[in-house]
């Protein structure tokens, strides 16, 4: 994807470790990117790139992503609601929105992909980022029995961390 990926990668690895490692040593924070070729079709060698490569995934756990998120944005409603002043307001608008489209469905993909393999693994993705022709989603993984150990909020707080470790 580019050319310090694996420096970019293990930086945040090691920032990860030295967060949770302090809150809890149990959540194994594990992270790795995504890349997602913006020009390629899903089945083309290329389409997804995973850093590192010997991640026990292979881009082809992650070739219907874009195909989920599309599916997403149909059950969203309606997005064209709202009018921008400037014409690319409404362009950053629409690329931000399906951004988060996708690391929804890169999440979904993972949850699917740990339970299928009884990996006892807990996902969060970053929204991408576009770099070099590809969206780049930083994934974090923690501990699924040592995340749902945490005390929870007991209202439903959409889009606010419902623990410390989802604050954290």
């Amino acid at each position: 994807m580019w050319e310090h990926q694996s420096l970019f990668r293990v930086s945040a690895q090691l920032f990860a470790e030295g967060i949770f490692n302090l809150l809890d040593r149990s959540l194994r924070p594990e992270v790795f990117l995504l890349g997602f070729a913006s020009s390629k079709e899903a089945d083309e060698p290329g389409a997804v790139i995973i850093e590192p490569s010997t991640m026990r995934y292979s881009p082809l756990d992650f070739k219907d992503v874009k195909g989920i998120a599309a599916t997403l944005e149909t059950d969203t409603g309606p997005q064209g609601i709202v009018y921008h002043l400037h014409p690319n307001d409404h362009d950053r608008t629409a690329k931000h929105h399906w951004y988060e489209l996708v690391c929804r469905a890169t999440e979904t993909t993972l949850q699917d992909l740990a339970t299928s393999r009884n990996e006892n693994r807990r996902s969060f993705c970053a929204v991408p980022v576009s770099l070099q022709g590809y969206l780049v989603t930083v994934v974090l993984q923690l501990s699924t029995d040592c995340y749902d150990g945490y005390y929870t909020l007991p209202k439903s707080t959409a889009g606010r961390p419902v623990n410390l470790p989802h604050a954290a």
